[in-house]
């Protein structure tokens, strides 16, 4: 079982302004025993390559992915070209790529402008599985939806950090029955039935540390959205 976080931000994250890098993040994953990492940076894909044999060292693979902003939504996607991705205006636009790209509903229920929410419904058939928000405690949990909507798609539910500070890492993951290469680690995930998401509730005093601090991300979003908006870009903005 290979300990994985698939949805990770980084310095160099084009949306986030972040201070640690990606050999930050790695140290500190190969310090907590994970094997697998994806930097899915907002709208741009953080290319491995430079970073494959330093995270070798530390016995972590990298699986190339992105946390798109598709119709102002956030959908992970992995395994997906720059060419492909620019070709990404709709939602619509991912079926063709299913054979290869593995499709996520990055933490699609909760309260923000940019999460799919109802959207999922619309494409019953698109998504290769639902993320869990790390955002929850005992009294506040989003997440049962993501898992009732999973088992009515007959997809697998993943849990991911959706790390923006170092402290928030290591407390959502999941285990993955799959050799230790890209292939079967992303066919792991479409075949649904050898994924093992670990997660647990904030106490009531993180979690309210937590919103504070993702407060100025969502404003920032919807500035941001508005600003490209006005540009014409209404489905994916970099």
């Amino acid at each position: 079982m290979l300990k994985a976080d698939l949805h990770t931000h980084t310095k160099g994250d084009p949306f986030d302004d972040l201070q640690y890098t990606p050999k930050d993040l790695i140290k500190l994953a190969a310090k907590q025993k994970f094997e697998v990492l994806s930097f899915t940076w907002h709208n741009k894909i953080c290319d491995p390559k430079p970073l494959q044999s330093f995270a070798k060292k530390y016995g972590i693979l990298l699986i190339p992915g992105i946390e798109a902003t598709i119709s102002g939504k956030h959908t992970l996607l992995y395994n997906i070209t720059n060419k492909e991705m620019k070709k990404v205006k709709t939602h619509d636009d991912l079926y063709d790529l299913k054979d290869h790209v593995v499709i996520g509903a990055a933490h699609p229920f909760f309260i923000l402008p940019q999460c799919l929410g109802r959207k999922v419904f619309e494409h019953p058939k698109l998504f290769d599985f639902m993320e869990t928000s790390h955002l929850y405690f005992k009294h506040f949990n989003l997440n049962k939806k993501a898992y009732s909507t999973a088992k009515k798609f007959n997809i697998p539910v993943v849990a991911n950090s959706d790390v923006h500070y170092l402290s928030m890492f290591g407390k959502d993951y999941t285990m993955i029955d799959a050799g230790k290469n890209k292939d079967d680690i992303l066919d792991a995930i479409k075949s649904g039935k050898r994924i093992n998401p670990i997660t647990k509730p904030y106490s009531l005093k993180n979690f309210t540390k937590s919103v504070v601090t993702f407060a100025p991300a969502g404003v920032k979003f919807l500035l941001t959205k508005r600003r490209m908006e006005k540009k014409g870009f209404s489905s994916l903005y970099t």
